[in-house]
């Protein structure tokens, strides 16, 4: 099986994905990376096939001016510069039977659906599952009641349970995905058009 590793964070959201290649690759699957620029060759040192999606999380961290404790920054960095550049780096990532995000990772679901491909996620902290025990990690209180908490996630569930569908209506060869299916069952279950 052909397998497209796409973690997109720090070190924490790597290593673990390279300890999963391994396994993988011990069990004659083949698999391929896209990830941060700065993690490209330390994957590669693994040998794996790696290529970076344009996004150097290193960098990103240490520059002056990046508000990663504000959400107005956060969400304008993932709209102009994240989302973006990982869709154009998956559209241009191998064939795959199977991908595999995790992290900040938008764009690998939408990838995986217009490919028709499986796509998973996987998440290795337990601050990114909704819960009443911790609010979303961009919450700068992280002592919330429980009410709130729970309040929050739900408030933000449609930006997280909805991938950005920017390149999802396109194949990887440029042709439309049909959508009339799902359209004709919202219109027959008595939904919008």
């Amino acid at each position: 099986m052909r397998v497209l590793l796409a973690p997109h964070g720090t070190r924490g959201d790597v290593q673990p994905m390279l300890a999963l290649a391994r396994g993988l690759r011990d069990r004659s699957h083949h698999v391929t990376f896209v990830l941060p620029d700065n993690f490209v060759e330390w994957v590669r040192s693994h040998r794996f096939e790696a290529m970076g999606d344009g996004v150097d999380v290193e960098h990103l961290l240490r520059t002056h001016g990046a508000k990663l404790d504000s959400a107005r920054f956060q969400l304008r960095y993932f709209l102009d510069t994240l989302i973006p550049r990982q869709f154009d780096a998956l559209s241009r990532a191998p064939d795959a039977d199977l991908i595999v995000g995790d992290g900040v990772q938008f764009a690998a679901a939408s990838i995986a659906e217009s490919r028709g491909v499986p796509y998973a996620a996987v998440g290795f902290c337990p601050c990114i599952v909704p819960s009443g025990d911790a609010p979303p990690p961009m919450v700068r209180t992280q002592t919330l009641p429980r009410w709130i908490n729970r309040a929050i996630w739900t408030l933000g569930r449609p930006f997280t349970e909805r991938p950005p569908q920017r390149r999802a209506d396109r194949k990887p060869d440029g042709r439309a995905v049909d959508r009339r299916r799902r359209s004709r069952s919202r219109t027959d279950a008595g939904g919008g058009p």
